[in-house]
């Protein structure tokens, strides 16, 4: 998304430009890490590379341990992880708000578990 302007108009008359960011008006901060992909064809739909022969049949949830072996290829989906045990406070939000607060404390605590 490139960045638009609105016409302001001063009290004595004079108009100016002023730039506005879609990006974080929008709260699509989340485009600033995934938005590095190519797109192809007449609808820029993205790109998807797979690099396994292997295609998930199955995916089971987070919680649900259970159905980790439910088939050969089931595949578990980290979306609930994210929405519910990673909480307001994690990852997740810290990338969707771009609250820089939390992803200084989240790649605080990630470089020092690489360590």
């Amino acid at each position: 998304m490139d960045k638009i302007s609105r016409k302001i108009v001063a009290p004595d008359g004079t108009v100016s430009r002023c730039k506005i960011d879609l990006r974080n008006k929008l709260n699509y901060n989340y485009l600033n890490l995934t938005d590095k992909t190519v797109l192809t064809g007449d609808y820029d739909i993205p790109t998807v590379y797979c690099n396994t022969i292997v295609f998930p049949d199955y995916l089971a949830l987070y919680s649900q341990t259970g159905y980790y072996h439910r088939t050969a290829n089931t595949a578990v989906c980290f979306y609930q992880y994210d929405h519910v045990f990673d909480g307001i406070d994690g990852i997740y939000n810290a990338i969707y708000y771009n609250n820089k607060k939390l992803l200084n404390k989240e790649l605080q605590q990630n470089s020092l578990n690489i360590l």
